[in-house]
């Protein structure tokens, strides 16, 4: 596959191919604003994050074509939660960043502290 310069960013799915059908997609949309409106418990953690998953390809083509940042809201709520958004990224990248983050804190931290002194 030819990469296209907006893939230089280090982006590993950057314009995904739509594998499933959009009719099938919509209705999974629908079925996601619907739980954000009403307030999901935590046992609706997992639904969505396999409904989320599966959105990945529309909401690629969503942000790839400049929409506005409300209309992206608007379409995608759960896109702007800090769960969501971190395995948003993940799947835009190609691995986890905030086990990354982390780990780095934990390796890192005595030689930055040290550096201070």
């Amino acid at each position: 596959m030819k990469r296209c310069p907006k893939d230089s960013y280090g982006c590993v799915n950057w314009q995904p191919i739509m594998k499933e059908q959009t009719d099938k997609l919509d209705s999974v949309k629908e079925q996601l604003k619907e739980l954000y409106r009403g307030g999901s418990d935590r046992n609706a953690e997992s639904t969505t994050d396999k409904h989320m998953k599966q959105m990945y390809v529309l909401q690629r083509q969503l942000l790839n074509s400049g929409s506005k940042l409300s209309d992206i809201q608007e379409n995608f709520p759960y896109l702007f939660t800090p769960r969501s958004l971190l395995k948003y990224s993940e799947g835009l990248v190609g691995y986890d960043q905030y086990s990354s983050l982390v780990s780095a804190f934990q390796t890192k931290t005595s030689t930055l502290l040290a550096f201070e002194e």
